[in-house]
Parts: C-alpha cells; sequence; structure tokens
C-alpha cells in the first residue's frame, strides 16, 4: 500500500530499485513463510518490486490498468553466476522497530507474523571472500560488492534473465523491459573504505553475463564496488486506500484500509494476469507524530478483501470491517460466521493491541451483496456493523427487527456478542427501494443510532401515532422528494427493538453520512444536501451556498424534535465523508470540496484550492463555524474519516492522486506512491505558531547566550521541542525539549562548526511546526593557529611578525612590551629597519565578532650591532726561536676569527682564534699579518701589522740575500713542493722541513751540489696539513722559504 507519510524504497553495485508503503522507507521485509521459498527479502517501489534471492536479484516491473482489472509486467532476474547457494549465509542488519504480519488464510500455520524488517541485507560469502550487501539509500535498493583480501573478483558475474535488452555504457548498465530500463549506473569502487579515493571501474560484457573491470586493483587491500541501480518506468492505476483511523488509549492511531497484494513472480519475461485477488485489507499502527509505523498487518484471503472502518476498545484491541470475496478469509473457531456464504460478505476481524493475533474473525453476510460502511464496538465488547444488503435469503436476521428483505437494497444493523460465537441481533431495515446506512453510533446505555439514506416513500417511521396519542410520532414521517432522503434511526441495545426512526430531508437530495450522540442521547447528524428547504434554525449559515452543501442536525433523545440545523458550503460541491464529536459537541465534519472561496475561520486556516476536488475539516455547531481550513494538492483529495484528539485537534485519514500533498518534515513515506490514488493521513494541529528568532540572516557567537523565540495564535501548547539543522535542513538533531516557555536560551556549544548553514525547526506537543525561513550563521571567538616566532636580527634588516587565526571579522594590534604599537594592526607586523630600540617583548591581541579576544604567545625580538674591530693588533719584532702573539678585540654576534699572513690564510687551530701564538719564531714567520673578523651582523678586517725575526750570535751564518730561494709551487701543495735556489759554491748541502711548532719533520741530503742555479722536487705526500718551512743549509746558502700543505 502507499500511504503519505509512509514507505519508499530502490535498487542499486551499490545498485538501486523500488515496498508496501509501509516498508519502503524502512528496509527491506524478510520472508516469514508469506512467499516462496525461494525469496529472502523483498522491498518495493510504484511499480517496481525488488526481490532477493540466494541467486540474485529479480525485477518485477508491471503496469496495473484498473479499468480492465489487469495486471501487465515484466520479470527480469539478474543472477549472480558460478556461486555456491550453500556455501553463503544471509544476515539481516540494522532491525527495525516497526512489524509486519500476514494474517491471510484460515490456516493459522500459514500465517506470517512479526516478520521483522532491516536496513541492510548481507550475502556473505556469495563468492569466497565477497559478499553483497543490499541497503536502502535515497529511496533506491542499491548494493555493493565487498570484496575481502585476496578474493578472486574475475569469478563475479551477472547475468539477466527474462528476455532483457542488455546495454554496457562504461560506467553505465542499462536493462531493457517492456515499460522502460532497469538501470545501474556511476559505477564506483574504493579500497580500504576510502570513498574520496576511487579506483577506475568499469562494466564489461562477456559472452555468458556482466563482469566488472578494475585495473588498478590491489588485491592485497580491501575493495568496495559501489554502482547506482534504479527504475525507470510508466506509472498505472495501482489504489491504496485509508478508509478509517481511531485514537487508541496510549495516543497512537490505527489505521484501516485496502492495497494490492505482493506476489512474487515465478518465472521471468512478460506477463499479463487478472486483478482478482489482487487487493488486501490492512491495519497499521502510527504513533502520534505519524513519523513511525508500529505494526502493519495485511489481513484478508486469496480474493478481494477491502477494510471499510474500525474501531477500538478500552484495552487497544483492533475491530475492523470490510468486504470480501475470499472463500479462505481467515475466522477464529466457534465465530458466528464461518463460511463465505455467497457475492461480497462482510467480514469482521478483532486484533490485539498490536495487530499481531486475531483474537477473532467472521464473515457476516448472505447469498448477494453485503456492504458494511461502519462499525462501532459497546462498553461491553459487543460489535455493531451496518451497511447495505442485496441478499433475499441467507442474511442473518436472529432476533431481528425485520427478518425478511425489504426492497432493492436495504440497510441492515447487526449486533455481534463480545466472544463472536453469537449474534445478539441482526435485521434488515428497508423497504421498496434503496436503503443503507452509512454510520453506527453508541451511546453509554449501548443504544445505537445510524443514519443513512432512502429513496422509499414507504421508508419506516418510528414511532406511530394512534388515535390515543397523536405525538406518537417522530420528527420526520414523510419523504420529502429528491432523490434519497436523509434518515435517524435508533434501536435500543438489548433486544434490537426500533425507539424511533425518521426522514431528514428537503425537496433535492439528501444523504446522511455521519452520526454521534451527547450525554443527553441527543442525536447529532451530518451529511449533504442539494435541499433548499431544509429546516435550518438561526446560526452561522441558513441556506444553500452552492451545488451540495453540508448539513448538521441535532435531533432529541426520543427523535420526535429538531434541536438545531444549519447548512457548511461555498460555491461548489461538499462532499461529506464522516464526522466526530469536538470537545463542545459540535461537530468536526471532513469532506471533499469544489467551492472557491468556502469560508473558513480560525488562526492558520485556509480557502485555497489547490486541485480540482480538495479536502475541508470543519467544527460546526448550529450556531457558528468554529474552525475550517480547506487542504490538499494538484491532484484530488478525498478525506475518508476523522479523529479529534485530547488537544481538539484533528488526524484526518483518506486517499488522493496529488504528488503534493502537504505532509510536514518528518512523514513516515513522504511522498506520493504511484498508482490511481494513495493513501494519506495527517494531523491538522489549530491555531498556528510562528519562529520570531532567528527568522534567518542572523550572525550568532558560539559560546554565549541565543534568545530563541516564537509567537503562538488561538492555540494553548503544553510544551515545545527545538531542533538544529547544520545543513540548511538536510539533517536535524534535538536542541532542547519540554520547555513551557515561548522563549529559549540557547548558548551554542563548541562542538558547532562555523558556517553560515544552520536552522532552527520548532515542534510544539500537538504537532504545530515552524522552521527559519533562512540559514542563520554561528561564529566562534577568534583562535590563533599559528603562534609568531622570535626574531632575531642585525641592525638595519627587515624583521617580520606574524600570526596564523580562525574567526570572522578578525582584527589584530601588536605591542611591545606590553605597549600598544601605533598602526600595527594586520596579521603581519613589519619592522623595516631594526635597531636597538626594535628590541623586546612583542605578541599581538586578536578580536573578532565573537569574544572573548585571544592574546598571542610573547616572543622575543633581539638587535645585533654590526661586527666592529675595537682593539687592533700591534706590530711585533722577535728574535729567532723566540715565541710571539698577534691579538684583536672585536664586537658583534657570533664572531669567528681568521688571521692571514701576507695576505695567505693561516690553517686552525692557530689561524682561527682570536689571539695568534707562534712559539718559535722562524725567518719565514716574519710578514705582513691580519685578521678578518666575520659576525652575524657583517665582517670587520683589522689593520695590517709587521712581524719581523732577527738573528743574534756568531754561529750563525749570515743571510743571503732573499732572491737566493724561492718557491716555485704550487700553493697549496699535496705531493710535491718545487723550489728555486742559487748556490753560491759547490759543496754539501741538505734540505730541512720544519713545521709550524719548530719541529724538523723531514731532512733531506741534497748531496754535493754544484754552484749556481738549481730546481728542487721535495716529496711531501706524507705529511700533513699546514705551514712548513723549506730550509736549506749549505752551497754557501743558509736560507729558507715558506709553503703550504693541504690534506
Amino acid at each position: 500500500m502507499a500511504i503519505i507519510l509512509g514507505i519508499v524504497a530502490m535498487v542499486g553495485i551499490s545498485a538501486a530499485t523500488t515496498m508496501p508503503s509501509t516498508v519502503r522507507k524502512v528496509g527491506f521485509l524478510m520472508n516469514k513463510g508469506q512467499w516462496p521459498e525461494e525469496v529472502l527479502f523483498m522491498a518495493r517501489t510504484p511499480n517496481l518490486n525488488v526481490w532477493i534471492t540466494r541467486k540474485g536479484l529479480v525485477f518485477d516491473q508491471f503496469l496495473i490498468q484498473a479499468a480492465s482489472a489487469t495486471r501487465e509486467g515484466h520479470v527480469i532476474r539478474a543472477v549472480w553466476k558460478g556461486i555456491d547457494e550453500s556455501r553463503a549465509s544471509v544476515v539481516g542488519e540494522g532491525e527495525a522497530r516497526a512489524r509486519v504480519n500476514y494474517i491471510t488464510s484460515q490456516r493459522p500455520e500459514q500465517w506470517s507474523q512479526e516478520v521483522p524488517i532491516y536496513k541492510r541485507v548481507r550475502i556473505r560469502d556469495l563468492y569466497p571472500g565477497i559478499d553483497a550487501v543490499y541497503y536502502i539509500e535515497n529511496g533506491n535498493v542499491r548494493y555493493d560488492l565487498d570484496i575481502r583480501p585476496g578474493a578472486d573478483l574475475r569469478k563475479v558475474n551477472l547475468a539477466f534473465e527474462g528476455h532483457p535488452s542488455v546495454d554496457v555504457e562504461n560506467t553505465t548498465l542499462k536493462v531493457g523491459t517492456r515499460f522502460g530500463q532497469i538501470i545501474m549506473s556511476d559505477l564506483f569502487a574504493y579500497q580500504e573504505g576510502n570513498k574520496a579515493k576511487g579506483v577506475n571501474a568499469r562494466f564489461m560484457a562477456t559472452g555468458d553475463g556482466i563482469r566488472f573491470d578494475i585495473p588498478d586493483y590491489n588485491t592485497s587491500r580491501h575493495l568496495t564496488i559501489d554502482p547506482v541501480v534504479y527504475g525507470s518506468y510508466i506509472g498505472g492505476d495501482n489504489e491504496d486506500r485509508v478508509v478509517a483511523i481511531k485514537r487508541m488509549p496510549g495516543g497512537n492511531i490505527a489505521v484501516a484500509g485496502w492495497t494490492w497484494k505482493i506476489s512474487f513472480p515465478e518465472s521471468a519475461g512478460e506477463y499479463s494476469s487478472t486483478m482478482k485477488g489482487g487487493q488486501d485489507a490492512y491495519v497499521a499502527i502510527m504513533d502520534p507524530t505519524l513519523s513511525r509505523v508500529l505494526h502493519y498487518t495485511f489481513l484478508g484471503g486469496a480474493n478481494d478483501d477491502r477494510a471499510a472502518d474500525l474501531d477500538v476498545d478500552a484495552q487497544g484491541n483492533i475491530y475492523v470491517t470490510g468486504e470480501t470475496v475470499s472463500t479462505d478469509f481467515p475466522v477464529t473457531s466457534g465465530s458466528v460466521g464461518q463460511m463465505y456464504v455467497g457475492g461480497t460478505d462482510v467480514f469482521v476481524a478483532k486484533l490485539d493491541a498490536t495487530a499481531t493475533n486475531l483474537l477473532l474473525g467472521t464473515y457476516v453476510g448472505g447469498g448477494k451483496e453485503d456492504i458494511p460502511y461502519a462499525m462501532a464496538v459497546d462498553d461491553q465488547g459487543n460489535i455493531i456493523i451496518c451497511g447495505s444488503t442485496t441478499s433475499v435469503t441467507g442474511f442473518p436476521t436472529t432476533n431481528g427487527y425485520q427478518r425478511t428483505f425489504g426492497g432493492q437494497t436495504d440497510g441492515f444493523l447487526t449486533k455481534i456478542a463480545t466472544a463472536g460465537a453469537t449474534y445478539r441481533f441482526s435485521t434488515y431495515f428497508g423497504k421498496d427501494g434503496i436503503e443503507y446506512f452509512t454510520d453506527v453510533a453508541v451511546d453509554g446505555t449501548g443504544a445505537i443510532f445510524l443514519t443513512g439514506l432512502t429513496n422509499s416513500t414507504t421508508f419506516e417511521t418510528f414511532p406511530k401515532p394512534t388515535m390515543w396519542n397523536q405525538n406518537q410520532r417522530p420528527y420526520d414521517r414523510t419523504y420529502n422528494g429528491g432523490a434519497s432522503d436523509a434518515v435517524i434511526v435508533k434501536f435500543r441495545a438489548n433486544d434490537g427493538g426500533l425507539e424511533f426512526s425518521t426522514y431528514f430531508g428537503g425537496a433535492g437530495d439528501d444523504v446522511g453520512r455521519g452520526v454521534y450522540t451527547d450525554a443527553l442521547s441527543r442525536v447529532y447528524a451530518v451529511g449533504e444536501t442539494t435541499s433548499n428547504d431544509l429546516p435550518a434554525t438561526a446560526g452561522f449559515q441558513q441556506t444553500r451556498a452552492g451545488g451540495k452543501d453540508a448539513f448538521f442536525t441535532i435531533i432529541s433523545d426520543d427523535g420526535k424534535e429538531l434541536v438545531g440545523c444549519t447548512y457548511y458550503g461555498g460555491t461548489g460541491d461538499e462532499i461529506v465523508a464522516r464526522c466526530e464529536p469536538d470537545a463542545a459537541n459540535g461537530a468536526v465534519i471532513v469532506g471533499t470540496t469544489t467551492s472557491v472561496g468556502l469560508k473558513v475561520e480560525g488562526a492558520g486556516s485556509s480557502s485555497e484550492r489547490k486541485g480540482g476536488v480538495d479536502a475541508f475539516v470543519a467544527s460546526v455547531s448550529t450556531a457558528a463555524l468554529k474552525f475550517a481550513t480547506v487542504f490538499g494538492g494538484s491532484g484530488n483529495d478525498t478525506p475518508t474519516d476523522v479523529v479529534v484528539d485530547a488537544n481538539d485537534d484533528y488526524y484526518v485519514g483518506g486517499y488522493t492522486t496529488s504528488t503534493d500533498v502537504p505532509s510536514g518534515l518528518t512523514p513516515f513515506q513522504g511522498g506520493y506512491g504511484g498508482g490511481a490514488t494513495d493513501g494519506f493521513l495527517m494531523k491538522y494541529a489549530k491555531g498556528t505558531m510562528d519562529l520570531q528568532v532567528p527568522r534567518g540572516g542572523e550572525a550568532w557567537c558560539i559560546g554565549t547566550n541565543q534568545a530563541i523565540s516564537w509567537g503562538v495564535l488561538e492555540g494553548a501548547v503544553d510544551t515545545y521541542m527545538l531542533e538544529l539543522s547544520p545543513d540548511n535542513g538536510q539533517t536535524w538533531k534535538e536542541l532542547a525539549k519540554d520547555i513551557t516557555a515561548k522563549t529559549y536560551l540557547w548558548k551554542p556549544d563548541t562542538s558547532l562548526v562555523p558556517g553560515g548553514q544552520y536552522k532552527i525547526r520548532l515542534w510544539s506537543s500537538r504537532g504545530h511546526l515552524s522552521v527559519s525561513a533562512a540559514t542563520f550563521t554561528l561564529n566562534a571567538p577568534p583562535a590563533i593557529t599559528t603562534q609568531p616566532q622570535a626574531v632575531s636580527g642585525c641592525e638595519g634588516a627587515e624583521a617580520r611578525l606574524s600570526v596564523d587565526v580562525k574567526g570572522t571579522n578578525i582584527r589584530y594590534q601588536w605591542r611591545r612590551n606590553g605597549g600598544n604599537i601605533n598602526g600595527a594592526i594586520a596579521a603581519t607586523y613589519v619592522i623595516p629597519s631594526l635597531s636597538a630600540a626594535s628590541a623586546g617583548k612583542y605578541d599581538v591581541v586578536v578580536t573578532g565578532a565573537c569574544n572573548p579576544s585571544v592574546t598571542s604567545h610573547q616572543v622575543e625580538v633581539s638587535v645585533s650591532a654590526a661586527t666592529a674591530i675595537t682593539k687592533q693588533p700591534e706590530n711585533v719584532t722577535v728574535e729567532k726561536n723566540s715565541p710571539f702573539t698577534l691579538s684583536v678585540e672585536a664586537s658583534g654576534g657570533g664572531l669567528t676569527y681568521q688571521w692571514k699572513l701576507n695576505d695567505e690564510n693561516i690553517p686552525a687551530p692557530k689561524g682561527t682564534a682570536r689571539q695568534l701564538t707562534v712559539s718559535s719564531a722562524q725567518q719565514f714567520d716574519e710578514g705582513s699579518y691580519k685578521c678578518v673578523v666575520t659576525g652575524t651582523c657583517g665582517t670587520a678586517t683589522s689593520d695590517a701589522v709587521t712581524v719581523s725575526v732577527t738573528t743574534v750570535g756568531v754561529d750563525e751564518e749570515p743571510a743571503v740575500a732573499a732572491s737566493a730561494i724561492r718557491l716555485l709551487g704550487p700553493t697549496p701543495a699535496s705531493d710535491v713542493v718545487r723550489i728555486q735556489c742559487t748556490f753560491r759554491t759547490s759543496s754539501a748541502a741538505t734540505l730541512r722541513v720544519v713545521d709550524e711548532r719548530g719541529r724538523v719533520v723531514s731532512v733531506v741530503d741534497l748531496g754535493n751540489v754544484d754552484a749556481g742555479l738549481r730546481t728542487l722536487d721535495i716529496p711531501v705526500g706524507e705529511l700533513g696539513g699546514g705551514v712548513y718551512l723549506f730550509e736549506i743549509n749549505g752551497g754557501g746558502l743558509h736560507d729558507a722559504v715558506r709553503g703550504v700543505v693541504a690534506r
């Protein structure tokens, strides 16, 4: 069935498809024997049923032609080829609270009760290491292939049976049917649960089916394949009806109606079949908010079964009556009607408070058409039903007031004892024309009141005047004309005797539709009329306004006097469905209207018509229109019943062809389910409630109190609930409940993400709803995400301090040593040229749209002076073999030193200290010295100074000219040093190599040398790196030259 407030579904590797309306939105209905054994679960969309089997999926795409009572369809089977059915296991996941029952035969062992619904179905090891997971997303049945590491994807093969056309286009697979297509699209694969990083995937057609080509699949990692499956289809004339509703003792709503059966197709391919046996009655139990189906029960036999009315007793037991042509309607042992008699029979059923267990099931009827219209249950649990019959024989007349059939169609009244085993009484009521009873009510004494219609001029009225008492007469004994008059009848509680019977009408057509009584046993009746001459009393509408108007009348407890009467209508037709008493014994009437500008009343009411036929609900007394509104969508909307709750608000049920019936924000179904009609169920809370703050556009601060406020007009409300959406109404979570004031102080907490897509939704305990007209913004106080860093720089250099901040309308103020820096109001503070005055401790104070402000860490800015020589070295004269020291003093940071002799670096460590010390001066130590000082902030070079080495004593040979010996190179040397010298005499000579400490590290015997110029190659490969003195003695020379060896 489809009730607008419940049940949606569709298919999806992940693929997507569309259950009874009660199951669509919730999930997959498990097979507990209501279908053939091969079925595991099923889901349903309009005109497309999806069945899960161990072998795969079965798609039944169909079109119902109500006019010809035929169903035409095309069944496609999607089969996983090559699987081992004995290996796979089936698991339902995410069990819903709702339960479904199938009481659909006379054999209880064939009933399926407490059938669970699951959000997901997993077939474990469909192939080794590969699961199929079916679930519903956005109204579509989808499936994932869940592939564990090491599983062989090449084994997966999906084939289609049923003569479809199959078209593969990369990531889209189209399966053609007679009525359209079943489409698997947006094929998607990902590994290790990371949907953000997909893996290339495509469908691949092979000779025996469809496979999945994933070239970049890493077989050592988990893989998920996720396509979308849905159906495109042609809609049909399928009908689903809500016919009656009642409020249960705990506030839940019991619903009765009828819908089409769900039958599993045994074979694939196209089909055409008659619709005989296509309808079952159902009973559903909804929560008071109409957001959840708690229980759902199919009731019927092999043929058509349609519910007509229901009632609920003080214990919550549910009674339902309707019509059936099934020979196997479920009956209970010992009930009054064990067998189907013929034509159309009445059925009566009693279910427990969960609609799970059948406590009573029985037929009532004769050989022809027996149609129930209404039922009631009295305080003792007796069941009263009324309607019409054409059965001349066979209809039960136990203890009947009229035991013979009277005319073309008679009304009937039947009272079944509490246990269902006997009739208290059962009677025809009619004459030579057409009579039927449309509604029944019972007062506290058990007396029974009926309304309906007759076209018989001989209709029995009662009491009858006698010659002794002419006042023994009902209000109206005479047929008034037109096609029919309404009738109002009262029977006694115990024996079924007639208390009174009266016409009610005028010269036009009059039909009674609803009846109830008050504490004084006065009778209230409603209906519709085309009569201009009803006995309207002083009240809000004393004349007929259009084609057909509603009427409301009150008759005295003895049926003799008119207490009051009024019309209610507009320029078109108002057709009444039923009524209920309001809190002050006025009538709450529901029906249809075609009027433009129908008179409405009350806050939140509307006279706007949106479709061809719209619904209306009105609370009237004979003196006033207390409340009225028109509602509906763009199609035809037909209410069938109304319930008044403790707040004098209204639940309305019916059926519609509109796809846009208003349904609030959390209805069970929330959308048109397809077919010719869908059932609908809604609550109308009188008065209005308007969320005033926030309306949208506000900017509120997280962590600070915000006042949410609303106004209420014409409607007392006990409590309110607030909900918050962070995503413009896509999802909601509870903010606060049980609020008794019309304002709420909310302090958004730090778990909320700043942004501009927030909305507030307000519910009243009566069902009023108001939502922010637009989104508002939540801002967070400023937060520093990156702190400033300490800076050390040189005088004259640029320095930057910066901070990164999250927040709205951010402002900055940089400070030095706690004092504000003028103009330093950006995220980055720049010091263009450092000086001593720049040094200090810096921080920044950050403020934003929201308090509190935040202060950064304090960081140091240090300034280094430029490198400078503060004390120069001095010239030195030193005797040979004596020590000497050169020193320099400098200022600046990070200082290093490099001494130079004759512009050549003196190696470390001697040449890289602040003081240069030579322990034994030699001739080669003579020369020009200077020191290069390098620091953080630049380089400074000392003045050049001279070191002179003198010789003393008689043993010393006079020095020869400096030109007698010189270094040819290389400088530095690594293997050989080449020296050129001029010997003055021919004699023996030696060469000594002396290191920087004055140690002789090598002696070379040059032998006898001839006077004159000579070039010498001195090997130095075994010497360490440093400065050496190459000293020649002999050949008339005593001199030396310095050289550098590098390593």
